[in-house]
């Protein structure tokens, strides 16, 4: 769409593969950019074998050269304690009726981005909105989120 639309304002200077490679590159920056500056709850879920929701340490490689520490591993699980799960959960419960009680237009795009991690342009079809209005959206639902638990958990 940028090649056609720009099509006019091409001046010959170079080869028009030369142009269009040059409009894909830029436009390959700026959504690398936009998208670096999300981040998808998916994204932090731990991949889990077990039904307590513990993480499977038998991935981490034996102590070795290039490999975790053995302690190390288990290190990170020693301050799991009942009161930091229950804050936890407590947080997350806290998260989830923020993002109940949004109205219906920002639910929808946090929930399609956020949670289910459908990528922008597809979320946009679905709902059939701009790009723009998504993010738009999408910031407000965060934010009101993110203060809704920080008013709740202090």
């Amino acid at each position: 769409m940028a090649v056609m639309s720009g099509l006019n304002r091409f001046e010959g200077r170079s080869s028009l593969h030369a142009w269009i490679c040059a409009i894909l590159i830029h436009k390959a920056k700026d959504r690398g950019i936009r998208e670096k500056r999300q981040k998808v709850f998916s994204d932090f879920e731990w991949e889990t074998d077990t039904r307590s929701g513990e993480p499977d340490l038998s991935r981490f490689k034996p102590h070795g050269e290039g490999a975790w520490p053995a302690t190390f591993s288990q290190h990170l699980w020693d301050d799991r304690t009942p009161e930091k799960l229950l804050a936890s959960r407590q947080a997350s419960a806290c998260m989830w009726h923020a993002i109940e009680t949004l109205p219906t237009l920002q639910k929808e795009v946090l929930m399609l981005r956020d949670v289910r991690g459908i990528h922008t342009k597809e979320a946009c079809q679905q709902l059939k909105i701009s790009e723009t209005n998504f993010y738009v959206r999408l910031h407000r639902a965060r934010e009101r989120v993110k203060v809704a638990v920080e008013a709740a958990l202090g």
